[in-house]
């Protein structure tokens, strides 16, 4: 069944935005009300929910350099 143009506008329209988004967010030039608005976006989506926050532990954690994890590096 062929979509109607408003649907297929929606959709292009909709592609674009995520787009747009994704393509700010790989910038690093993220202010605070574009991350208001990529909160909304993907709450508005369910996304939200899709992935657990890590705790701020684990996150700290994740951000340190690893050393000595290499067992062939002799130490």
């Amino acid at each position: 069944m062929a979509k109607n143009p408003k649907d297929e506008k929606m959709d292009a329209l909709y592609d674009l935005f995520l787009e747009d988004l994704l393509e700010l967010v790989k910038s690093g030039k993220v202010k605070a009300s574009d991350r208001a608005v990529i909160r909304h976006f993907l709450r508005d989506h369910d996304m939200a929910s899709k992935r657990p926050k890590p705790s701020t532990l684990e996150a700290l954690v994740d951000s340190l350099p690893h050393f000595g994890d290499d067992p062939h590096s002799g130490d």
